[in-house]
This record gives structure tokens, C-alpha cells and sequence, in this order.
């Protein structure tokens, strides 16, 4: 879990901006399996995001029906389809399931707590938790788990701190939002909108 990608992989790559996308590490390092337990992590996972999905769309929706049309809908996407497609170690999936266990949680250290996991296995989930807070408002399940959502960016901010001081880690910004990679993306940015709802 502690690998320095830094020191293996030129700065602009995807592999050296992977420090701090832990989570899975861990969980496949805490079998004793370590790498050979990364799938069955990855697949556990993927069932954990689905029952999450559907209890999460059964409180969004108060129906059942409705509630598995939404989930199998979603379950269509990008979202239920990434665990297949993900042997390069980017664990979409993972996050997602994090994310969705967010949802479905309804304690406010729990929710806090998943979406931290969701920033240690992709930290792009953390642009997903103003969604989060809002399901939570939209759901009524009051302020403390739209506040526990909002808690956990500083919450894992300062872990990242700790973990990178303690670890002697850090993680390199070289090539992200650049104008050589976001001016030529401009043009195909609706498309990329589109197609991220297969």
C-alpha cells in the first residue's frame, strides 16, 4: 500500500498520481493474499455497490419497483460496468462502491467514513459529495449526514497530510489541467458528458 509511484513512473503519468489511492492496497494486503486479492476485493466491491444502489434508489424513490428500474438503469452505466473493464488497477468501481455506501449509510461517522474511502481509492470522488450531501437533504434524513458527507473533504485532507509525512509520500500535479490536454477536449467535452451516461 505504501509504494511510491513517484519514484517508478515518469511525474505526468496516471501511475504517478496513484500515492494515495490506498484503500484497495489495503484491503488486498490485510488478506495475506496481497496482489492475488485484489479481484476478489475488486468484485466484493462491485456486489457491495450494488445492494448499496438499490437501497439507496429504494429510499430516493419509496417504491421497490421503482426502485430496482432505477438501480438496474444505473447498474447499465459506466457505474455497474467498470468492474470488467478495470484490470489496469483504477478501481472506478471501488470508489463508486465507497460512494454509494454513502447513500445508503445512516450514521454520520459511517458516511463520513465511506467517503473518505471513496478519496483513498480515487480522490475524484470528492467532487461527488456536494451529490451526496444533497441525496441526503433530498431524502430527509436530516443535517447531520448532509454535514458527515461535507466532513470528510478536510477529514481526508488532513489523513493525506499525516499518511504522506509519515510515508514519505507525496503525488505529483504534472500534467493535470494543463492547456495541451484541456483546449483539445473542449470540442468533444458535450460528448464526453453524453457518453459518461452510456
Amino acid at each position: 500500500p505504501w509504494f511510491d509511484y513517484t519514484r517508478a513512473f515518469p511525474a505526468e503519468s496516471n501511475q504517478a498520481k496513484r500515492n494515495f489511492r490506498i484503500t484497495v492496497p489495503i484491503l488486498a494486503h490485510a488478506t495475506g493474499f496481497e496482489i492475488d486479492a485484489v479481484p476478489v476485493v475488486r468484485f466484493t466491491l462491485q456486489a457491495l455497490l450494488i445492494v448499496c444502489l438499490l437501497l439507496a434508489a429504494e429510499r430516493a424513490c419509496g417504491d421497490r419497483v421503482a426502485a430496482l428500474a432505477a438501480a438496474l438503469a444505473v447498474a447499465g452505466t459506466y457505474v455497474g460496468t467498470s468492474v470488467w473493464m478495470d484490470d489496469w488497477g483504477w478501481f472506478d468501481n471501488c470508489a463508486q462502491a465507497f460512494m454509494l455506501l454513502a447513500l445508503a449509510l445512516r450514521r454520520p461517522f459511517w458516511v463520513c467514513a465511506a467517503v473518505v474511502a471513496a478519496a483513498f481509492t480515487d480522490e475524484r470522488a470528492l467532487i461527488a459529495v456536494p451529490l451526496i450531501a444533497l441525496f441526503h437533504a433530498w431524502t430527509g434524513d436530516g443535517r447531520r449526514l448532509v454535514w458527515a458527507a461535507v466532513v470528510a473533504i478536510p477529514s481526508y485532507l488532513l489523513a493525506r497530510v499525516l499518511i504522506g509525512v509519515a510515508f514519505r509520500i507525496a503525488t505529483t500535479s504534472a500534467g493535470i489541467a494543463t492547456a495541451s490536454m484541456i483546449l483539445p477536449n473542449l470540442r468533444v467535452s458535450m460528448l464526453g458528458a453524453w457518453s459518461s451516461l452510456e
